[in-house]
């Protein structure tokens, strides 16, 4: 069975926060040096993604569709193999989304990021929030 090596708690904090800075900033490249060559994101609304290549589409298409977006982690739990955090997003959306036409309606929700690491970069997100506050927000019957 292949086991992740472990990096301190503290390493994880830093790599995850550096991640959000970059979030912050829409700047992906440095996202994408945050991550492994095989990471994978697993949404709920948003979708999912595995590998660079794919999770550097998955971001681009919510800056797009949200070039305002922001997160703010309210709470962070860690170990030395992953993270859970809460974390409050808001974003107005101007752009498409999943084929659909912009709706100019703010969202704002708060959902949790569980986070999970491999020698020192995040190897896995998985994100946890009600898709049907945000289809609400939208005024969408459903967001796939």
């Amino acid at each position: 069975m292949y086991r992740p090596s472990i990096v301190s708690r503290d390493s994880n904090l830093h790599i995850f926060k550096a991640w959000v800075e970059a979030y912050k900033r829409h700047d992906i490249e440095r996202m994408l040096s945050c991550v492994t060559d095989h990471v994978q994101i697993k949404g709920t609304a948003f979708g999912h993604a595995k590998g660079k290549f794919e999770a550097e589409g998955h971001w681009q298409e919510i800056f797009l569709a949200f070039p305002d977006i922001r997160i703010n982690p309210a709470t962070i739990t860690a170990d030395d193999h992953r993270l859970a955090a809460e974390v409050d997003f808001e974003g107005t959306n101007t752009g498409g989304l999943h084929g659909m036409p912009p709706t100019e309606r703010k969202i704002s929700f708060r959902g949790v990021l569980i986070v999970e690491f491999d020698d020192g970069k995040i190897n896995e997100f998985k994100t946890y929030y009600d898709p049907s506050t945000i289809s609400r927000q939208l005024g969408m019957e459903i967001l796939q």
